[in-house]
């Protein structure tokens, strides 16, 4: 057990640099909704876990604009691992957790 928390400490260290560097996302409940974030990218990441959580997999939603791509579309990362981890989330949760993440990984 000693040894754990002795080899542990760096990685607690990090994670709290991540969540103290970026204290709006990572203390409070605010969100980022500022631009496209707001616009474009909760209302896909929102249709592609909606798409996920139901099995399926996210081809296309008709829910935004005249009709969108989902699967196609880099920006929503659905093959990156680490995005799995927010499919469980609404849009700006998912989003905080992601930034949050990669900041931590960033170390």
């Amino acid at each position: 057990m000693r040894t754990f928390a002795i080899a542990s400490w760096p990685l607690l260290v990090i994670a709290l640099v991540a969540i103290c560097s970026l204290p709006e996302l990572g203390l409070t409940d605010q969100i980022l909704a500022r631009g496209d974030t707001f616009g474009y990218f909760y209302p896909y990441w929102d249709a592609r876990n909606l798409a996920l959580q139901a099995g399926q997999l996210p081809l296309w939603t008709n829910s935004l604009f005249m009709g969108a791509p989902l699967l196609g579309n880099p920006q929503l990362g659905t093959f990156y691992i680490p995005n799995w981890l927010t499919i469980g989330l609404v849009a700006p949760d998912a989003i905080r957790l992601s930034v949050l993440l990669h900041v931590f990984w960033a170390g």
